[in-house]
């Protein structure tokens, strides 16, 4: 789809408008990642040195680019959050900016100047306001962005990217720092999503459940492209995760393995699933994250001033249960256990692994909560 006449002129024009004395946001979501549009926003960005971001169905679009913040939106990096809030222009390529996207428009400046490119007319302005809607194809679009600059002799390269920006985002922490009491018989969150990181293999697709865990499994299981990854959870239920994972791993034609995340309570649901895997050999790595409760809840509760034990939910030994049923199961509870696995799970499975994790309820994530 081409861009209508004008659009593109009109699109410059305001980003001119904007006189941005800070760095644009360059975003994109499933829409340009499926248009093939990465070397072109990427062109783009550079030309006007534009940050680039994703929404969280493009995580990992630009994840080989020294100037991408990450993902944006309710769950995102500080850093991403707090560039866009900060910037006078931001041009939105193939991503809906729906709520999840910009934090139910806390995430919008009232000033910003903002381009919307999309595919589907009936998106554009459907949940932000936008200066500039443009029906386009985002590759396409960004290509026409980019000469129509070129052509203006309009050029920002290096008056925004510069060394120490580049150092501010590659230093920037995944985590917050803040320390909590330890907990025997428990792991961070942040300690076991790090290393789970450095020892599950490179090449993955992850599907990850709805609750607390998914939270540090989007900002420490990294990918390369959003292909790599599914969202279980468009209707905030829990619980997805095991029957789409165990597809996944038996569906992917090539050497990527699929590594299922999901809390315990979402585990449960699907339980008997186990089996099914088993009986099928389903090459699938489910990670557990089992703090013995329901996470998003237990924290909830603490939000709201009530007694959060009533989210504690114990469990039994998951690894034992899985076992049981014919998958091959392991208990971690701290790091020495993680690393005596390390070589089991750095490689694609003949059929179902079970990974136990017993995490620490109270160590909170930094978007948790109502």
């Amino acid at each position: 789809i081409r861009p209508p006449d004008g659009k593109i002129e009109e699109a410059i024009e305001h980003y001119l408008d904007s006189d941005a004395t800070r760095p644009p946001i360059v975003l994109a979501g499933r829409g340009a990642a499926e248009s093939g549009a990465k070397d072109a926003i990427e062109a783009f960005a550079e030309q006007t040195n534009g940050l680039l971001a994703t929404s969280i169905k493009g995580r990992g679009l630009f994840s080989d680019h020294p100037y991408s913040l990450g993902f944006v939106g309710s769950w995102g990096s500080n850093i991403s959050n707090r560039y866009i809030t900060d910037s006078d222009c931001i041009f939105a390529f193939g991503c809906s900016l729906n709520s999840y996207t910009l934090d139910s428009g806390h995430l919008l400046p009232d000033e910003a100047t903002v381009v919307h490119v999309d595919t589907d007319e009936s998106s554009i302005g459907r949940y932000a306001p936008v200066d500039v809607g443009i029906v386009g194809d985002a590759r396409e679009t960004a290509e026409m962005l980019l000469a129509e600059l070129e052509a203006m002799n309009i050029d920002r390269s290096g008056v925004f990217w510069t060394d120490s920006l580049r150092r501010e985002i590659s230093e920037a922490p995944d985590f917050e720092e803040r320390e909590y009491p330890e907990r025997d018989g428990t792991l961070d969150p942040r300690t076991l999503v790090r290393r789970l990181n450095e020892i599950l293999p490179a090449k993955r697709f992850i599907v990850s459940d709805g609750g607390h865990s998914m939270r540090w499994t989007i900002d420490g299981l990294d990918i390369t492209h959003p292909d790599d990854y599914t969202w279980t959870i468009d209707f905030a239920g829990i619980g997805q995760a095991m029957s789409q994972g165990i597809g996944a791993s038996m569906s992917l034609d090539d050497d990527r393995t699929c590594i299922t995340s999901c809390g315990d309570a979402g585990f449960f649901m699907h339980l008997s699933e186990v089996e099914t895997a088993a009986r099928n050999d389903a090459p699938v790595i489910i990670v557990v994250w089992n703090d013995d409760a329901f996470g998003e809840e237990y924290h909830n509760l603490i939000d709201v001033g009530l007694d959060p034990n009533g989210a504690l939910l114990p469990t039994p030994d998951l690894s034992g249960v899985a076992e049981k049923l014919g998958a091959d199961g392991y208990s971690i509870s701290s790091e020495p256990d993680l690393e005596a696995i390390s070589d089991e799970i750095n490689k694609k499975p003949d059929g179902p692994v079970i990974l136990d994790c017993r995490i620490d309820v109270d160590i909170r994530h930094r978007t948790a909560g109502l």
